[in-house]
């Protein structure tokens, strides 16, 4: 027996339970198969269903005590099709309970220290009690043994590992994101203390939510369309407000109310031409410039397609717009409102914080 066979439980424990993975299993059997389809598995393949009671077996974990379990996500192919690819998860109680198995079968004993947060400008705290979200955490997992001990540290950005649904955090990420951060971070640590155990195993929480749209818009990847949330029409008077403007306290500026009317349409029921209508003017090479130049002082990529999505998704954003291809598409008015707020913004951390928190900082309420 190698000292990898040791460190890979043969089946999940009480495998005298109807439908426990037996030692040796190839294959999920009739009842298995029946629960899977029950669990959302009913179109997964063989071969998928197959790898999914690998990491089963490997892992020790029970997926109909959804120890583990199997996502199916759409993917975009390259030729523009759309397939679905399953994701093996856990949450952050299978993680521990495969750390306890590891350290078992491994002769070690492991301590996990507590987390360490750290706001903005890098500043530790031992607990974090601000309402906003902190900007890191930081966790120490030691592992013990006969040679002596060797510590693992994970330090997560919030920005990084925060799940965007509309452009905002979803579900736990918004009511608690600290302790989802600490979850991540915890996770994390384990994969590095044991790798071979933890590999291909994902956790639930660090991943971004699923798209529920039909198939053929956004598969499980936060991209553009996820960050700028298919912006809703309110989204301008979240944003920015006009300083010139001279409506009413509380009520949002909007240029384009005034813009001129539908024609009425002819008799014959064609809508009349407007000779005299002319499109707002485009955004200036140096507009473009200075709202470039915003970017690369907050260190943004342009050749990191993620970068690129996320400035376009603040951009759009920020200019009131469903979608935008490129900046230089941007009106002077519009250029104006995005270097406003990118002015406000000091880092990457900040551009996120303002993708989901509504009023920007330093924005008008009105």
């Amino acid at each position: 027996m190698t000292a990898l066979d040791i460190r890979r439980p043969a089946a999940p424990a009480h495998t005298d339970a109807a439908l426990a993975i037996r030692p040796g299993q190839v294959m999920w059997d009739e009842y298995q198969m029946a629960a899977l389809d029950q669990l959302g598995l009913k179109d997964a393949s063989n071969a998928d269903r197959a790898v999914f009671l690998h990491q089963c077996q490997r892992t020790g974990l029970d997926p109909f005590s959804r120890q583990i379990y199997m996502i199916g996500r759409p993917e975009k192919q390259r030729d523009g099709s759309w397939r679905t690819k399953y994701t093996i998860q856990t949450g952050i109680d299978g993680f521990r309970v495969n750390r306890a198995r590891a350290e078992r079968l491994a002769g070690v004993r492991g301590t996990l220290g507590r987390a360490v947060w750290y706001d903005h400008e890098g500043n530790e705290f031992k607990v974090w009690v601000r309402r906003e979200p902190p900007a890191a955490c930081e966790i120490t997992y030691t592992v013990r043994d006969a040679s002596g001990e060797t510590p693992y540290t994970s330090v997560l950005q919030f920005a990084e590992y925060v799940q965007l649904k509309d452009g905002r955090p979803v579900a736990q990420w918004a009511s608690k994101p600290a302790h989802m951060l600490e979850k991540c971070t915890e996770a994390d640590v384990y994969r590095k203390a044991f790798p071979q155990d933890f590999a291909g195993v994902i956790l639930d929480d660090a991943m971004p939510p699923a798209d529920d749209a039909p198939a053929g818009q956004n598969g499980g990847r936060v991209t553009a369309a996820d960050i700028r949330g298919r912006t809703r029409p309110q989204v301008r008077a979240e944003i920015v407000r006009d300083p010139t403007d001279a409506s009413p306290a509380g009520e949002p500026h909007t240029p384009d109310a005034a813009a001129p009317p539908t024609p009425p349409a002819d008799p014959a029921g064609e809508a009349q031409d407007e000779p005299d209508a002319r499109p707002p003017a485009k955004a200036s090479t140096g507009q473009v410039g200075i709202i470039q130049s915003h970017w690369k002082r907050l260190g943004y990529d342009d050749r990191d397609p993620d970068s690129r999505a996320e400035r376009l998704a603040f951009t759009a954003r920020a200019a009131g717009l469903e979608e935008l291809a490129t900046t230089s598409d941007l009106t002077q008015e519009q250029a104006a409102q995005v270097r406003t707020l990118l002015e406000q913004c000091k880092d990457r951390a900040g551009v996120i914080e303002r993708l989901y928190a509504g009023t920007p900082e330093g924005g008008s309420d009105g």
